[in-house]
């Protein structure tokens, strides 16, 4: 008999937050955490150009998110895309200004391009905020 993996069963987690995603779209094509579940999923499988799709239409439908740009972000970081990775977590900052996960991603994109001035000072706000909590 087999044994369920924790990394299989992680896979059919993802499978069912897909099919869910896709089901909850054909019902209502405005569905914002729809758009973002199946993002997320993209995302996770590394499908970046899907994620990006998707994380643009729950944008679209919602700008008020800062977790979609986040996450957004996070999909043109993968696809190499440093530029649009740091518009998209100024976007976030801009709605959470205190928000530790944003200023860690901009500062490993800063890294990339090299801008290692602008790393290090993301770096050293996200201590500032650790410390402070």
């Amino acid at each position: 008999m087999s044994q369920l993996t924790p990394e299989l069963a992680y896979l059919f987690h993802l499978e069912k937050r897909e099919e869910d995603a896709l089901d909850d779209l054909q019902k209502n094509p405005f569905d914002v955490d729809a758009y973002y579940d199946r993002a997320w999923v993209s995302l996770q499988q590394g499908n970046y150009g899907q994620a990006i799709d998707d994380f643009t239409a729950a944008i679209r439908l919602s700008e008020s998110n800062p977790w979609t740009y986040l996450n957004r972000g996070e999909a043109h970081f993968r696809s190499g895309n440093f530029e649009k990775t740091i518009n998209d977590v100024n976007a976030a900052i801009a709605l959470k200004a205190n928000f530790i996960e944003a200023y860690l991603l901009r500062s490993d994109a800063r890294r990339r391009l090299g801008d290692e001035e602008g790393a290090i000072a993301d770096e050293t706000k996200v201590h500032r905020l650790l410390a402070a909590q």
